[in-house]
């Protein structure tokens, strides 16, 4: 099933990674999205965050659990939103009895990756501002979402907010330099070498083009960050996909600085599976791993419940 997902989507990922600058209707997956039925057994809430839409998905009745979950959607820094990942939302909502809040950050074209960070840290602070502390939240992200999670607990760190409890990662972009060395080790079914590295130019000339800012995000890596005192976390990512090296890589360095770490390596598994849980049974296997994941993080020190 992951390589039928991987034969029709990669085409797509290919054309699109060079063409980036164009005019693209970069919300139309989010349009077409939009027809996908909902998960039974959760409901949503529509919310501001700061200026950015977002969503508390919560179980039917109330969450079962004190703690929550700040998700973090995938989708290169362009596309991608709330439709886009509402069911594996509410799968780990379901699975996990936690709420979580789907945050709609800005993207590009228009808006460079350090705005992407500070949306992300704004929905970080506003979780805080709400009654809940911050060993009370998880941030989950998947792809891009992944950078977004490590990137949201660094800038946290720099605003002296708190560390989250944990931080789950799938399939993680960690590095988007621009590099004609780009380090993937293998040939991963849906994300090439070159439409990567196109991907890497584009976000350059858009953070250019905004005129950067300082703080995470700027340079759009984390290869070299600060990593000491980050919260533990879980990485799972496809043993072949094409940021595998550099999540081992990651990993290897949060466990040097004295992070709990663990790594996942799911074999012929493709980009960020567990998103497309419900059509690859190991997308659901690896998903149930994480909320169990989540859950365990707050077994020694279960929180309070946050102020209404």
């Amino acid at each position: 099933m992951s390589g039928a997902a991987a034969a029709l989507a990669k085409p797509a990922v290919y054309v699109g990674g060079h063409l980036l600058d164009l005019p693209w209707p970069f919300a139309l997956a989010e349009l077409v999205a939009k027809r996908l039925p909902s998960l039974p057994g959760v409901t949503v809430e529509p919310v501001r965050v700061g200026e950015t839409y977002a969503e508390i998905i919560q179980p039917d009745g109330g969450p079962r659990s004190p703690h929550i979950m700040l998700y973090l959607h995938g989708g290169a820094f362009y596309v991608g939103g709330p439709n886009t990942h509402r069911r594996a939302v509410s799968h780990l909502v379901r699975e996990t009895g936690q709420a979580a809040l789907l945050v709609d950050y800005r993207q590009g074209p228009r808006f460079p990756v350090s705005s992407s960070v500070h949306d992300c840290a704004t929905a970080f602070e506003w979780l805080l501002n709400r009654g809940y502390r911050s060993t009370d939240i998880s941030i989950v992200g998947d792809s891009a979402g992944g950078f977004l999670s490590v990137a949201t607990a660094l800038t946290a760190r720099q605003r002296n907010l708190g560390s989250p409890a944990g931080l789950v990662c799938w399939s993680p972009g960690l590095d988007f330099t621009p590099t004609p060395h780009r380090r993937g080790r293998h040939r991963d079914a849906l994300i090439g070498r070159r439409a990567y590295n196109a991907l890497c130019r584009s976000l350059a000339r858009v953070e250019l083009k905004a005129g950067g800012t300082d703080g995470i995000g700027a340079t759009t890596s984390l290869l070299c960050a600060d990593l000491a005192g980050l919260p533990p976390t879980l990485i799972q990512v496809g043993s072949r996909e094409f940021v595998a090296a550099d999540a081992i890589d990651f990993a290897h360095r949060l466990a040097g600085n004295g992070v709990r770490t663990t790594l996942e390596l799911w074999e012929r598994q493709i980009h960020v599976f567990p998103v497309l849980a419900d059509i690859i049974p190991e997308g659901m296997a690896a998903l149930r791993r994480a909320s169990a994941y989540l859950n365990d993080l707050h077994a020694a020190a279960p929180g309070t419940q946050p102020a209404a």
